[in-house]
């Protein structure tokens, strides 16, 4: 089943939130940076661990102080104009994340909308496949 919520993704009680990071992984703004703080600082320390994430990949934590067992961290891409493989990115970052979730047994993940603030995807964005 598919739902949508508008609300505070660092309050579902789901499985695993997916959040939208940078490379960096270290919570820069956005999504990322409440999923950061709500987190708390094992977050960060985990994050600091593993290392870069690139775009269109996704990697896993633990829920840390969030009621979720993961958290999913997918990179997405800057929107240029839609000419320069963006929308490739953009699949990568869901199914990668979905693949995840899969091979940890989350049954119950919650999604933002990936690359949608400061990474500028358009909102009435339509994937093509």
């Amino acid at each position: 089943m598919i739902g949508i919520v508008l609300g505070d993704i660092t309050q579902l009680k789901v499985d695993s939130i997916v959040t939208s990071a940078d490379e960096s992984l270290m919570g820069g703004g956005g999504v990322d940076k409440a999923v950061h703080r709500a987190a708390g600082p094992g977050l960060l320390q985990e994050c600091v661990k593993i290392g870069i994430c690139n775009p269109g990949e996704a990697v896993i934590t633990n829920g840390h102080w969030l009621e979720v067992k993961k958290i999913i961290h997918t990179v997405g891409t800057v929107w240029e104009d839609g000419g320069f493989g963006e929308e490739v990115v953009l699949r990568s970052c869901y199914r990668a994340s979905l693949e995840l979730a899969r091979e940890h047994e989350l049954d119950h993940i919650a999604f933002p909308c990936i690359a949608a603030g400061v990474y500028d995807f358009p909102g009435d964005f339509r994937m093509t496949k």
